[in-house]
């Protein structure tokens, strides 16, 4: 489409015209998500019109939330939030399922480690009680979605880094393996700071970009703590839903 094109029969602004043609795109599905857009250069020229035109276009897709502008890199199509139910049970599949997406897990890294004062805090132990602590990736429909550190009480649960192996890197599923048929988030606390780089690398996304980061308490039904998780979301692929809980099942 060239100026001519955009000009005839039409009042509305030229850099309107262009992000709204591109908002059709995206909508029709010719741009994928996380799928680079063409640069404000790109588009001037395709268009016949000021690059500063084009960069405005951009811009209000920006603000629809249709794109994300990276420094350096361009603009891309924004991955679809994922809605991620935080209540008296929290399940990364059972959350990924609800949204009809694919849940994969990968455990990164398992080592035992004396318990430091936050953890210990949380777990209601002494200092220095060893502990485990595993590092996992999520991903959903092959995205990077969040990277989480878990902390266990070691002599509790033994054999937990194997239960986690056979469980698919589902927490659920070893806790279960080793005993423990039910447990409810106990609290849960959100703050928001930028990704380091290597962050960044790890979930797929760019120095400075914004995370969520979500600091989870889950015990027995009666309050006492099993398991402490600090899990770190790419805040443009996640909305977080805090409501009571609904009927159904964590996988």
């Amino acid at each position: 489409m060239t100026m001519d094109d955009l000009t005839q029969g039409d009042a509305a602004p030229l850099w309107r015209r262009i992000a709204d043609e591109l908002a059709a795109a995206i909508a029709a599905g010719r741009y994928k998500a996380g799928e680079a857009l063409p640069t404000a250069l790109a588009l001037s020229e395709r268009h016949g019109v000021h690059r500063h035109t084009a960069r405005q276009a951009l811009l209000h897709l920006q603000q629809m939330g249709l794109v994300s502008v990276e420094r350096g890199r361009g603009s891309f199509v924004t991955q679809p939030h994922l809605p991620y139910r935080i209540g008296r049970r929290v399940s990364f599949r059972s959350n990924a399922g609800a949204a009809g997406a694919r849940a994969q897990g990968e455990v990164l890294s398992v080592a035992t480690v004396p318990a430091e004062d936050v953890p210990a805090l949380a777990l209601d132990l002494s200092v220095g009680t060893p502990l485990w602590l595993i590092e996992t990736l999520g991903r959903t429909g092959g995205t990077a979605l969040s990277a989480a550190t878990h902390y266990l009480e070691a002599a509790r649960f033994p054999a937990f880094d194997r239960h986690l192996a056979a469980g698919e890197a589902s927490i659920t599923r070893a806790l279960a393996a080793s005993g423990v048929a039910d447990y409810v988030r106990l609290r849960t606390a959100l703050t928001a700071r930028p990704a380091s780089a290597a962050e960044a690398a790890l979930l797929e996304t760019v120095p400075g970009a914004a995370l969520m980061v979500s600091r989870g308490l889950d015990g027995t039904p009666d309050g006492r703590p099993l398991h402490l998780v600090v899990a770190l979301f790419v805040a443009e692929r996640v909305e977080f839903l805090i409501e009571p809980d609904a009927p159904g099942e964590r996988a």
